[in-house]
């Protein structure tokens, strides 16, 4: 049995180094939670669909900032290139 199966998105990870020099920063967990999240952030074209978005990353809704996929609830209601429908899935 195949599913309909629909992208969730188009994905890039920079894999460039990711050291972060704590000693620029104050050493507490939470602030090097949030820049170490920052420079983690995954990049693309996701689908435009807020229930997909949610399963690929729990935080995607209420913290923006702890988020691992670079997009927000803005971007699925405007215009944005980073979402896309499925028709516009299919035509890329």
């Amino acid at each position: 049995n195949v599913k309909n199966i629909k992208p969730a998105g188009i994905l890039y990870f920079n894999l460039s180094d990711k050291l972060v020099a704590l000693s620029q920063y104050e050493q507490n967990n939470e602030n090097i939670k949030k820049i170490l999240m920052k420079k983690l952030k995954m990049n693309g074209i996701f689908l435009k669909d807020l229930e997909i978005l949610n399963k690929m990353d729990r935080n995607f809704e209420s913290d923006s900032s702890n988020s691992l996929i670079d997009i927000t609830t803005r971007a699925l209601k405007g215009d944005s290139k980073k979402a896309l429908s499925e028709d516009e899935f299919e035509e890329l």
